[in-house]
């Protein structure tokens, strides 16, 4: 009985999720791994739905994705490595930090006097 009423349960919950972007909604399947039940079926289920985005092209722009994602947080960390390593901006970062800390300067104008530093020190870097 109890197993019933957590299925039922589940799948009562599911019209309140929302729709996925490929369209789909979760599905409730049984499964026993103590005694072994529904876990063929369950296997069976994901590799149908992975060969569905596979088949749409979804697991293509995923993985597009996250190649631009993966490039724009390099982007990111070589540029944090080339501000540190800009000469006196250690002092600069450290001082505006403390401005923002302080509530004398608000973050986007520290953000700016940071980059506009980094500017001006950048020029002399190869």
């Amino acid at each position: 009985k109890m197993l019933a009423a957590t299925l039922q349960a589940l799948h009562n919950a599911i019209p309140f999720l929302p729709v996925r972007d490929n369209g789909r909604r979760p599905e409730v399947l049984q499964t026993d791994a103590l005694a072994g039940t529904g876990i063929t079926a369950l296997w069976t289920h994901v590799l149908g739905l992975f060969e569905q985005d596979l088949a749409s092209g979804r697991v293509q722009a995923r993985r597009t994705e996250q190649q631009v994602g993966w490039m724009r947080q390099a982007i990111e960390e070589g540029l944090q490595r080339l501000l540190q390593a800009t000469p006196g901006m250690d002092q600069t970062l450290s001082g505006l930090t403390e401005e923002v800390r302080t509530g004398r300067m608000g973050a986007l104008k520290a953000a700016e006097a940071v980059l506009e530093a980094f500017r001006k020190g950048g020029e002399r870097l190869p």
